[in-house]
């Protein structure tokens, strides 16, 4: 509270006190003396107190209310004097000096010294005649010398005062800057960090969090303020006051939707040690896991296309030679030709895995050109479209594309969409219908699905499928999706599965239908 604000608070405390006192005067009298001798007395005094009361709440100054108050006190001493000038009255002048010094001015004290010794020596001469009963002349100098005495007390201590007034405002402005500015640094830090931030109280409950945290959680904070906090227990809290608690877990946002975070607690202490709260830091990591899993699958198909070379360059001459000998065996017509038979067609299998090998141990020269999705796509569907018809599979095409344009090579994004065309179908053996649909994705990515209605795949499988060699198919070989990936991958693209057993599956492509060149892994 600054000087000015404490006179104007005493200063609304004198008035109280000055309406507090006039009516105890009223039933002081009225029990014990008679109240007509001091009617009119108290009708001026009621009269004079409102007027100055409303003065004040007009004027509104700090002077005003200091020297104001002081001499409306002298104004009604001084009128009790000149009605009743008795020595009791008269004492009663040194109480404005005692008075001012609330306001903590030396100036109003000598101020309001002067007036009281220039009170006090005019009434004791005018009235002497009057008081001379119990008071002599020389005893005025006793009353000047108290009023001197208490002028002198009330100076040291004002002085004393201030300058303890004057070093505490000034630790306190420092405190409040100090304050105010590591407040605004918080705020800053909590309200401008991209991390989520949650503080909670030792039950568990949520006090605050950040606009990161009502973004990442998709949650409005008056939704969850003071209510219980879900995404992680009082254990879990409580683990981290003996030891450095950072984990990670998987939260569901308000959508059902989940992410996985990175989280960091804290307990928060008090200035006597006491523990009074927990935060924790919440750091999305959902595209970190995304990229640490695609270099991990990236460096499986870097070992792979590593095996994959060896394996072929070694086994591929040998296949050779036993097919050749095979197939003059076979066409000698001897009486083993069923077995023969048998055995070129697993040779032939085994020279198509050594192909596949290759193909996804080396780099693929790249034909890029401008091309449309729409007619890769229809290209695609008229060569299967016989194929189908003998598995019983319809297929059908629905096109939101607007006619969108591609950059990359034709050929590769051709072979994409016929190994997803032959797995759909390989997942109906009874036939179905296979639903192709390409579409425009946030004006960046055009998005191709290839929707079947067959078996689906068992969760436990689903993760599985993108890994080499990995297949459910009796004559796979597991690298056709690993194969799809790759070129997928080289054209800046990303390939989603969604599959539910006994519904189906849905393949997503999402590739950028950008047409700058340099934008193109090679």
């Amino acid at each position: 509270m600054s000087r000015y604000e404490l006179i104007d608070e005493r200063f609304k405390l004198f008035l109280k006190l000055m309406w507090l006192f006039f009516l105890l005067d009223i039933v002081i009298v009225s029990l014990f003396d008679d109240i007509s001798k001091f009617v009119t007395v108290m009708v001026i005094f009621f009269i004079a107190l409102l007027i100055f009361t409303w003065i004040s709440y007009l004027i509104k100054s700090h002077s005003w209310n200091m020297y104001g108050s002081i001499t409306f006190i002298y104004l009604f001493l001084a009128t009790i004097n000149i009605i009743e000038p008795y020595i009791v009255n008269l004492l009663f002048l040194l109480f404005p000096v005692v008075f001012s010094a609330i306001f903590q001015q030396l100036k109003l004290v000598y101020f309001s010294a002067i007036i009281s010794v220039i009170l006090q020596l005019y009434f004791f001469l005018k009235d002497y005649e009057i008081i001379s009963v119990s008071f002599e002349k020389i005893d005025i100098l006793y009353f000047l010398l108290f009023t001197l005495l208490t002028v002198l007390l009330l100076s040291y201590y004002l002085s004393f005062t201030n300058t303890l007034w004057v070093k505490v405002n000034r630790q306190n402005e420092h405190y409040s800057l100090a304050l105010k500015t590591t407040q605004a640094q918080f705020d800053l830090i909590f309200s401008q960090t991209h991390d989520a931030i949650a503080l909670l109280d030792k039950s568990g409950h949520v006090i605050t969090v950040n606009p990161a945290f009502e973004k990442l959680y998709q949650m409005s904070k008056s939704d969850i303020v003071k209510k219980k906090y879900t995404f992680a227990t009082r254990e879990r809290l409580y683990l981290s006051v003996s030891e450095v608690s950072v984990y990670e877990r998987h939260d569901f946002k308000s959508d059902g939707s989940v992410v996985e975070v990175e989280v960091t607690v804290s307990p928060i202490y008090d200035e006597d040690n006491e523990l009074i709260a927990f935060s924790e830091i919440i750091r999305d990591v959902t595209e970190k896991r995304k990229q640490d899993q695609y270099m991990f699958q990236t460096e499986k198909l870097k070992l792979a296309g590593e095996m994959a070379a060896g394996v072929a360059h070694e086994i591929r001459n040998p296949i050779t030679v036993l097919q050749g000998f095979l197939q003059l065996f076979h066409e000698k017509n001897h009486g083993d030709q069923k077995h023969t038979k048998i055995m070129l067609s697993e040779l032939k299998r085994m020279n198509e895995i050594v192909s596949e090998f290759l193909v996804l141990s080396k780099p693929q020269a790249v034909q890029q050109s401008q091309f449309s999705i729409k007619e890769i796509i229809d290209e695609t569907l008229q060569l299967f479209e016989t194929e189908a018809l003998l598995k019983g599979v319809q297929l059908e095409f629905q096109d939101n594309s607007g006619d969108l344009e591609l950059y990359g090579d034709r050929n590769q994004i051709k072979q994409v969409i016929i190994n997803l065309l032959k797995n759909a179908c390989d997942a109906m053996p009874n036939g179905g219908m296979v639903h192709v649909e390409v579409a425009a994705e946030d004006q960046k990515y055009i998005s191709i699905k290839v929707v079947d209605n067959g078996m689906g795949i068992p969760s436990d499988l689903l993760g599985k499928i993108q890994t080499p060699f990995f297949t459910t198919k009796e004559k796979g070989t597991g690298l056709g999706l690993v194969i799809t990936e790759k070129i997928i991958n080289q054209h800046n693209g990303e390939l989603c599965i969604q599959s539910e057993e006994g519904e189906g599956t849905t393949v997503t492509i999402y590739l950028p239908y950008i047409t700058s060149p340099a934008l193109l892994k090679v």
